[in-house]
């Protein structure tokens, strides 16, 4: 209980980023197959797409992409390529349905074998990823009062990958997605502090002795970021923010 109660009084909670030799010296190098795929929902009128992708140790990684071209796509698989990397993670292989789209950006990277499904078939380890977040994020929207814009709609995809990643698969040694990808069990004070959309007060950086100038302002909690940080939606001027966990108070 005494550890908790700086985070309750709203210090900062703030705790020190592993670096990549920490994280080589609790962990080796691992061998992985991703398995890849496109979605989209459509909160409003405007389709959104999505990357996904999946390991064979249950992990997900979701990015917004602009369209389905090879380019678009490109940029989100380097980005988990080098997430991957970070954690000492070999992909030995990518695996992903006939999409065009796919097929143009493997061909821009200079990445692992891509072995491609036949026509008409899919990838049903990341099939089955993409339903629970769509079930998850229905459930998200259900549970607020108001209905998700598109810019809301693409955190709550976010969220709801992320807070999949925390939960242990049904088979296995009890450890969650994230805490085989890392290597690093999650603190869940810093891990998983808000709901979705919770309101918030968060601390803002430039506060003068003027009393028209407030200390905090109002805002709906999104994702947690890394390291006691979070990302927010200013409800002043609509801005996304980051702020230490210790200086946001629900």
């Amino acid at each position: 209980m005494p550890d908790s109660i700086p985070f309750l009084q709203g210090k900062s909670s703030k705790v020190q980023p592993m670096t990549p030799k920490d994280i080589r010296m609790i962990r080796k190098s691992e061998n992985c197959i991703l398995y890849a795929d496109l979605f989209f929902i459509t909160p409003n009128s405007d389709m959104i797409d999505f990357l996904i992708i999946t390991t064979d140790f249950g992990a997900s990684f979701v990015r917004q992409i602009k369209s389905k071209s090879g380019a678009h796509i490109a940029v989100g698989l380097t980005e988990i390529f080098s997430l991957m990397k970070k954690y000492f993670w070999n992909v030995t292989e990518l695996i992903s349905d006939n999409e065009p789209g796919m097929i143009s950006s493997m061909q821009m990277l200079y990445g692992p074998p891509h072995t491609l499904m036949g026509a008409g078939s899919h990838v049903g380890k990341v099939e089955e990823r993409i339903r629970r977040i769509k079930d998850t994020y229905r459930s998200l929207q259900a549970s607020r009062p108001f209905k998700f814009g598109d810019n809301l709609a693409v955190w709550a995809i976010k969220f709801a990958n992320y807070v999949l990643n925390l939960i242990p698969p049904r088979i296995g040694d009890g450890r969650s997605p994230r805490e085989i990808l890392t290597g690093l069990k999650p603190n869940f004070k810093t891990a998983l502090p808000f709901a979705f959309c919770d309101f918030v007060q968060v601390q803002n950086k430039r506060v003068t002795n003027d009393v028209n100038d407030f200390k905090t302002s109002a805002a709906l909690a999104l994702l947690p970021h890394a390291n006691g940080a979070c990302f927010f939606a200013s409800l002043t001027n609509g801005q996304i923010i980051i702020r230490e966990i210790g200086r946001a108070h629900v």
